[in-house]
């Protein structure tokens, strides 16, 4: 695969260039996708700012479609072209504009795929989004890097959401402020030396899970005989995936937490997550406690 990756408009005119490797190739159908591109479903991957650069001559339109988001298009043409996050360090493309969109294949996370329309998810996207992992692709888990936090925090909103379907109130979704919040917590954990979190990608770069543990000492009454490992922070792209690459977080987190002096781990988990209970127990965790929740 090339090192060097070029796009454009629909004119010409407004040029980009990036001498790093995508991050995080994927698609997504939400409704800010849709109707700032007019198109069911949009495939994205995203740059380092330091290895991209617009084209000089470049008429390049930034439109703020959010309070964190801003549009990038070209105002000659009006193609609709990437996006940008307040204070992110990578900048999102759509693959479309690519000179060679064959240079990139979106991986199997869809964001937002249940606001794609039935007849576009019945048909062309059945083979893409639906698709059980192959048996054979390689999923690397590695040390989590600040480039990856954009889609962490995608990953941990849109299991919210689906959270939230089931207790509204416990876990209501606080708006935009809410990933705002999380990409600072997540970027201050990456400094924290009692920290253990680890990514997920797959063949294609794309980041389909993560995990966030922190060592901490257990309350004075209890003596575990060493620190404790606390995960709540824990997701996978889809449920179809807690078997492989879930089980693998565990073990490598398992593996770096005991060398830190961890005798245990306390993972949080949804009541109704069968998925990733089931995991969960076929590691060899099981129930110690349950919180219940009543809405007043």
């Amino acid at each position: 695969m090339s090192s060097i990756y070029k796009g454009k408009c629909l004119c010409g005119t407004t040029t980009y260039v990036s001498t790093g490797a995508p991050i995080n190739p994927h698609l997504c159908s939400c409704t800010m996708c849709q109707r700032s591109s007019g198109a069911p479903t949009v495939a994205w991957l995203a740059f380092n700012l330091k290895d991209f650069s617009w084209g000089s001559d470049s008429e390049l339109g930034l439109y703020r479609s959010s309070e964190t988001t801003q549009r990038c298009f070209c105002k000659r043409c009006g193609s609709f072209m990437g996006a940008l996050n307040d204070g992110c360090t990578s900048i999102s493309i759509t693959i479309a504009s690519l000179e060679n969109p064959n240079l990139v294949i979106p991986g199997p996370h869809h964001s937002y795929e249940e606001s794609a329309p039935s007849w576009w998810k019945t048909t062309l996207l059945r083979d893409i989004s639906h698709k059980a992992p192959s048996p054979t692709q390689k999923i690397s888990v590695r040390p989590s890097v600040h480039e990856d936090i954009q889609a962490m925090v995608r990953l941990s909103k849109e299991k919210r959401l689906s959270y939230e379907k089931v207790q509204p109130t416990f876990w209501r979704y606080a708006g935009p402020k809410a990933e705002v919040a999380q990409t600072t917590w997540f970027e201050t954990l990456l400094t924290r030396d009692d920290i253990i979190m680890l990514t997920a990608t797959d063949e294609n770069h794309t980041i389909v899970g993560f995990i966030i543990g922190q060592l901490t000492k257990a309350p004075d009454v209890y003596d575990p005989l060493g620190l404790t490992l606390l995960v709540d922070d824990f997701c996978v792209a889809h449920e179809h995936d807690w078997d492989s690459i879930g089980g693998k977080f565990l073990q490598t987190i398992k593996d770096l937490a005991r060398e830190k002096g961890a005798t245990q781990a306390v993972i949080v988990c949804g009541a109704h997550d069968i998925p990733k209970r089931n995991v969960l127990h076929s590691n060899g965790f099981n129930v110690t406690s349950e919180w219940f929740v009543k809405n007043f």
